[in-house]
């Protein structure tokens, strides 16, 4: 754990922001959904900024491939991750991923931390809020919930939350030293952290 902290410490080009908007006594401030009525998590706005700034930067270089995420607590280097995520530059169908098409208001998606459903501010705020949809609450969403907060009404967390962005290039290094896919990473920060969840 120590060496992987070291390598997301020295790492060009991170940023490191808490995820929420929280005022002093860790209480996050939430919002509804203009068209729903969804109550929502706010993520913070340096965390906006961060991802905003990765992503445009990243879409005018050739070589970009896309973000790692790791959600976690505490500070560098005593960082523990809880949450690992990447958003690939390239979607399914299209060039440019959907999920970081017109990053600056597409609040929905956001690079894979959006809040609609199926992306994980709403996801998360959907297990604590338990708000009508289309679908149940995902049991992984509880659980990060719970990992997460002492309490869901008000939302207050246990530790500040913080969100690890870091864009990847197609001559990256990972922690072990060797060129790797971004996918190929996320499988083995995944492994050196252990009990992670792992998501897309």
């Amino acid at each position: 754990m120590l060496l992987l902290n070291q390598w997301l410490y020295d790492a060009p080009e991170y940023s490191f922001e808490p995820l929420f908007s929280v005022s002093k006594d860790l209480c996050v401030a939430t919002k509804y959904s203009k068209s729903t009525e969804k109550k929502l998590l706010v993520r913070s706005p340096e965390i906006e900024r961060a991802i905003i700034s990765t992503v445009k930067k990243g879409v005018q270089r050739d070589d970009w491939e896309g973000i790692l995420f790791i959600l976690g607590t505490g500070l560098l280097p005593k960082f523990q991750g809880i949450m690992i995520s990447i958003t690939d530059r390239q979607g399914i169908k299209n060039e440019v991923n959907e999920n970081i098409k017109n990053i600056q208001s597409n609040y929905n998606k956001f690079a894979r931390w959006g809040d609609g459903l199926d992306y994980h501010i709403g996801d998360l705020s959907h297990a604590m809020f338990q708000f009508e949809a289309y679908r149940e609450p995902k049991k992984r969403y509880l659980s990060l919930a719970q990992q997460l907060f002492s309490s869901f009404e008000p939302p207050v967390l246990k530790s500040q939350v913080y969100l690890y962005v870091l864009p990847w290039y197609a001559d990256s290094v990972g922690p072990s030293g060797v060129r790797q896919s971004l996918k190929e990473l996320k499988k083995e920060i995944a492994y050196i952290i252990g009990g992670t969840q792992v998501v897309a």
